[in-house]
């Protein structure tokens, strides 16, 4: 069973509204999720290097990452691996070429596929709330820090858990001045 979603809305008010989310076998709408949103700009989008994750010991793993450029706090979403498909904050002891994180080590090599989604300067994922009598709709607020620049591209990705049940939605969506 998956779970699915029709459509993310921002108003100007950085209410965020992610419309819809239903059992893509059932059709049902669902209350009951956990919606998180995090906002990428697509240009700073990162290539995981094809070589294997780092036991850095202490509950911490290194992600092959060469020349990042992420700073320690930064809030990032990893995709496309076997272990590793998590939202992490990006700890004081990475280097230039590797982004260290809190997180179980299982070993793995990546192929060179994977991405780093480092969300926009200033934020987290931000937790949705069920909309009370809703089709399956979810609100949060980004914060204000977010910076989003009008016409710009952004990746919004959304992270749905519903019981055992997790989907990934990774969408280009462009910000816009409501007038």
């Amino acid at each position: 069973m998956a779970d699915n979603t029709e459509v993310l809305y921002a108003s100007s008010d950085n209410l965020v509204t992610v419309e819809g989310v239903q059992n893509a076998i059932t059709d049902a709408y669902i209350s009951d999720a956990v919606v998180k949103l995090m906002i990428c700009a697509e240009e700073e989008i990162l290539n995981v290097n094809a070589e294997a994750v780092v036991d850095e010991s202490g509950g911490k793993v290194g992600l092959p990452v060469i020349g990042h450029g992420l700073v320690t706090g930064v809030s990032i979403r990893v995709d496309g691996t076997e272990n590793y498909n998590e939202e992490y904050t990006v700890d004081a002891t990475s280097s230039a070429n590797k982004i260290v994180v809190t997180a179980t080590y299982v070993a793995e090599t990546f192929t060179g596929d994977e991405k780093v989604y480092p969300s926009v300067s200033g934020t987290a994922s931000v937790t949705l709330s069920y909309v009370t009598s809703s089709n399956g709709n979810y609100q949060g607020v980004l914060p204000y820090t977010a910076k989003l620049v009008a016409e710009k591209e952004y990746y919004a990705i959304i992270s749905i858990t519903s019981g055992s049940n997790k989907v990934l939605i990774v969408s280009l969506w462009k910000a816009h001045h409501k007038t």
